[in-house]
C-alpha cells in the first residue's frame, strides 16, 4: 500500500495529517514536495513513528528534477559514445513559459512560513537542511546541492509572490 501525494502546498493543504497517517499505519508516502522547511518538520516529527510502523516516506521524490533528468539521459542516450562515463552539466541561458499554480502556491506559503517564523535564512542557505548533522559534503567539483564550486544562478531580481 501507498499513497502518492500531488496537492500543495503541502504545507497549507493537511498533507501533515495525510503524512502522520501513513507514518502510523504503516503505509508508504511520497509528494512533490519543494517547501524544505515543511519536509524538515516532518522529519523530525514522523521519522520514528514511520520507522517503527515500516513505512518508507519520500518528500519531495522527483521535485523540480523530473523534466532535466529526463532531459539529460535522453541526450546521453543518443550520444555515440562508449569510451566511459559521461559527466553532464546544464547550464539555461533563456527561460520561456511560467511556473505552474502549483509553484506559485507553493512560494506563496514558504513567503507565510518565514512571515510565522517557521523559515529563517540560516535554514534557506543550509544544504543539509533534511541532513542534521551532515557537514563537509562541499568539495572543490561541487557543493552538497549538486551545483558545481563556485556556481551562482545569476538572477537579478526574485519573483514577488
Amino acid at each position: 500500500r501507498a499513497v502518492i501525494n500531488c496537492a500543495g502546498p503541502f504545507s497549507q493543504y493537511h498533507a501533515e495529517e495525510l503524512l502522520g497517517e501513513c507514518a502510523r499505519r504503516g503505509v508508504h508516502y511520497s509528494d512533490l514536495a519543494g517547501e524544505g522547511f515543511w519536509q524538515a518538520e516532518m522529519a523530525t516529527k514522523f521519522h520514528q513513528v514511520a520507522e517503527r510502523s515500516g513505512a518508507k516516506i519520500v518528500l519531495g521524490g522527483g521535485v523540480d528534477s523530473i523534466p532535466s533528468d529526463l532531459g539529460c539521459m535522453l541526450a546521453i542516450d543518443a550520444l555515440p559514445w562508449e569510451g566511459g562515463p559521461i559527466q553532464a552539466r546544464a547550464v539555461y541561458t533563456e527561460y520561456t513559459g511560467s511556473f505552474s499554480g502549483g509553484t506559485l502556491n507553493s512560494g506563496r506559503a514558504m513567503s507565510r512560513a518565514r512571515n510565522e517564523g517557521r523559515v529563517t535564512a540560516a535554514m534557506e542557505a543550509d544544504p543539509y537542511l533534511l541532513a542534521p548533522g551532515t557537514t563537509g559534503a562541499d568539495s572543490a567539483v561541487g557543493t552538497a546541492d549538486g551545483m558545481p564550486a563556485g556556481f551562482g544562478w545569476g538572477l537579478s531580481r526574485r519573483q514577488p509572490f
